[in-house]
């Protein structure tokens, strides 16, 4: 397989590659599926994540897994989001927001420390992929990179 050429007055000079070359190259070049293909707070999806950060406080009665707070978005805003310990013993540690429900973030993984009333945290709302969320809760349709109207394999016929 030539990969290069160069000819010159008096000489011409072929570059070969063995095929194996072309295990290199990144198949199949576009995926198409119904979830998008950016991450939330990527250069893709363009979402600032500053603008997005909200404040919370550790109110009574929350744990390792579940921190109980004032917050008071619909439920699911922040589930699939993240969490950040900006004071207290958990200070600096991130965890997953596995489910939100108004008043309760519930994590993936426990903290390491059990929280105290007024520890501080930052949270972030999540993505679950679909156009209804990108278009609703970030309105940034124009950066939405999936295709929702493919039929799944088990249905194309």
């Amino acid at each position: 397989r030539v990969s290069d050429r160069s000819i010159g007055s008096m000489e011409g000079r072929l570059t070969v590659r063995s095929d194996l070359e072309l295990l290199n190259i990144r198949f199949p070049r576009n995926l198409y599926q119904t979830g998008c293909l950016n991450v939330l707070f990527d250069s893709g999806c363009a979402v600032s994540k500053a603008a997005h950060g909200v404040a919370v406080s550790v109110l009574a009665g929350s744990t390792r897994s579940i921190i109980k707070c004032s917050l008071a978005q619909a439920a699911d805003y922040f589930t699939l989001g993240e969490i950040l310990g900006t004071g207290g013993a958990n200070s600096g540690v991130i965890r997953s927001v596995r489910d939100y429900v108004p008043g309760e973030l519930r994590l993936s993984f426990p903290l390491p420390k059990t929280p105290t009333v007024g520890d501080a945290f930052t949270v972030w709302p999540g993505c679950d992929g679909r156009q209804s969320t990108c278009s609703g809760k970030y309105n940034n349709l124009a950066r939405y990179r999936a295709f929702p109207y493919i039929p799944t394999p088990e249905t194309a016929v």
